[in-house]
């Protein structure tokens, strides 16, 4: 089993699991967006680097960050679901935000495992970022596109 280890300020270790995110990204995508997702293996391969990143950074008495990565197709698929909108209908700044929110919902879903101390960063959206440090890259397939959720410590 692939886990972080975060170091608490009592000392005691509290541990994310690959399954926790697995859970988390399930429990969005069904819940909030009514899509079917499926995967949650952890990869070693990066994301690829011509899709949309949007991440979130966890600050305080532990540090990190949550990235999903995922094609603009999906991302469009993503804000459909989330706008309850025609794709002619969207504009690129709906696909942009609705990824943010992805990253937004799982990333608070992680800050509330962690510790509540933790703030969380607006939404950030870029080319992906090469990972330095500890991580759990995640790769899971939604409308038969792929996409990854990335935990970084």
């Amino acid at each position: 089993m692939v886990q972080l280890a975060t170091e608490q300020p009592t000392g005691e270790k509290m541990k994310i699991t690959a399954e926790q995110v697995t859970q988390m990204t399930n429990d969005l995508f069904d819940s909030m967006l009514g899509m079917q997702i499926s995967g949650g293996e952890v990869s070693e391969a990066p994301p690829p680097q011509d899709w949309i990143q949007s991440k979130v950074q966890i600050q305080g008495s532990w540090n990190g960050e949550l990235r999903v990565v995922a094609s603009g197709e999906l991302s469009a698929a993503i804000a459909r679901a989330m706008f309850g909108s025609e794709a002619e209908n969207l504009v690129e700044q709906e696909i942009l935000d609705a990824l943010g929110e992805v990253a937004n919902v799982i990333g608070g879903n992680v800050k509330g495992h962690v510790d509540q101390d933790c703030d969380l960063t607006l939404p950030e959206i870029g080319e992906p970022e090469r990972v330095s440090g500890n991580c759990l890259c995640q790769h899971f397939t939604c409308a038969e596109s792929p996409f990854y959720v990335v935990l970084v410590q």
